[in-house]
């Protein structure tokens, strides 16, 4: 298997998707409708902005699996 079919196949990608959703609705004070998430899944990811997750590979590319998860972390707890 190739690092991709690794992480599409991992829990702790659906894991940090939720969280992002989480996030987001408790910033807005919106419900969460899991049935309607659930369906609108596949909506959501072709949805996310391609340019951004494009810099964030990038990033990972120059500073390494390390050094980006210690930038990551800094950057989201800024938030």
């Amino acid at each position: 298997m190739s690092l991709v079919d690794d992480i599409l196949t991992n829990q702790n990608t659906s894991r940090v998707l939720c969280i992002a959703i989480a996030t987001e609705a408790q910033k807005s004070d919106s419900e969460i409708d899991t049935l309607e998430l659930g369906q609108k899944f596949n909506r959501i990811v072709r949805s996310l902005d391609r340019k951004a997750f494009a810099d964030e590979c990038r990033s990972l590319a120059r500073l390494g699996p390390a050094r980006y998860l210690e930038q990551a972390g800094r950057l989201l707890g800024k938030q």
